[in-house]
């Protein structure tokens, strides 16, 4: 797991993460919230992969894994104080992750990454520095109080 060590996740998050990825399924780009996934203060992690969007919670072991081939949509939910990911499967809806609003504009990021990708506007194999550097320098002109879709 060196090359997830690499990118700078702490060493709680790789450990927990080295029995969740699959050979070859290194992170391709991660956040970190500062709510759990109870709705306390706590670490959380979005950990975006080829093939799935992660969460990761060291301080509890609970992972939360979705296929990136199952979702069709992501939306961000404004709350107040605070916000959600969601994804929409042939499941149905399902709440991925929460924050503060503090992290909003990286969060925000991260949905508009993950929806482009399970629309096919970018294929996960052609993911590269290229890409993520649009979707994090790109001011994303997100209004504090709207709901995206």
């Amino acid at each position: 797991m060196s090359v997830i060590e690499e990118e700078g996740l702490p060493e709680q998050v790789t450990g927990l993460l080295s029995s969740v990825l699959h050979e070859g399924e290194p992170p391709l780009y991660y956040v970190l919230s500062d709510i759990d996934e109870n709705g306390n203060f706590g670490e959380r992690w979005l950990i975006l992969t080829k093939e799935r969007v992660i969460t990761a919670n060291p301080a509890t072991n609970h992972t939360l894994k979705i296929p990136l081939a199952s979702i069709r949509s992501v939306t961000v939910k404004d709350y107040v104080g605070n916000a959600e990911i969601f994804v929409e499967t042939d499941k149905g809806e399902t709440a991925v992750i929460r924050f503060s609003r503090t992290h909003l504009e990286e969060f925000h990021n991260a949905a508009k990454l993950i929806d482009k990708i399970a629309k096919q506007e970018i294929k996960p194999e052609a993911f590269d520095a290229d890409i993520l550097g649009y979707f994090l320098t790109k001011k994303n002109g997100f209004k504090k109080s709207q709901t995206v879709k």
